[in-house]
């Protein structure tokens, strides 16, 4: 598979627990954003990582019902939940979307995509430079570029922020 979305989210959040299955007009904000994201035309397969937790069991039962892939991994250690989604569902590139961006607007998405496949470099974020409003956050990096971050990965923060070691080794990595 070459572009794999992966919406990362959990039920034990700090700021606002549950947020996952908030519901915005009768309907979980999991399900909002795994449906405008379904919406585009250069994602291959669309997947929740989300914890080994009990408190994520009622995510997942949501996703197993409305038949949308997950997978279960580590609770504190985010990027490497990541890697290990990517690995179980053999990917080359990672479209990296957190689970409280609900609205995102998918043709943004779909032009992240574009930028990142047409230049050869190891990551496209619109995060970095704050250039969208919050919530329309994308980020496309090669599975390979994740696995090479996460060896040198030494700050606590960065096993929390998936792309935070690529952002601060701009000279390492290419964007």
């Amino acid at each position: 598979m070459k572009n794999l979305a992966v919406i990362t989210a959990r039920m034990s959040s700090n700021r606002l627990p549950g947020k996952a299955m908030k519901k915005i007009q009768k309907v979980p904000s999991i399900k909002i954003l795994y449906d405008r994201l379904n919406k585009s035309k250069l994602i291959d397969k669309i997947v929740v990582a989300t914890t080994t937790c009990l408190s994520d069991d009622v995510l997942v039962n949501f996703l197993k019902k409305n038949k949308i892939s997950y997978y279960r991994g580590p609770k504190d250690d985010v990027t490497h939940r990541v890697i290990k989604t990517a690995n179980f569902f053999n990917t080359k590139n990672i479209i990296l979307i957190t689970g409280d961006c609900p609205l995102i607007d998918f043709n943004l998405v779909d032009q992240c995509i574009r930028v990142f496949e047409s230049n050869n470099v190891d990551f496209v974020t619109n995060a970095n430079i704050r250039s969208f409003p919050d919530g329309m956050d994308a980020q496309i990096f090669k599975k390979s570029t994740l696995i090479e971050c996460y060896k040198k990965t030494i700050i606590p923060k960065e096993f929390e922020h998936v792309t935070l070691n690529m952002r601060r080794n701009v000279e390492t990595f290419s964007s």
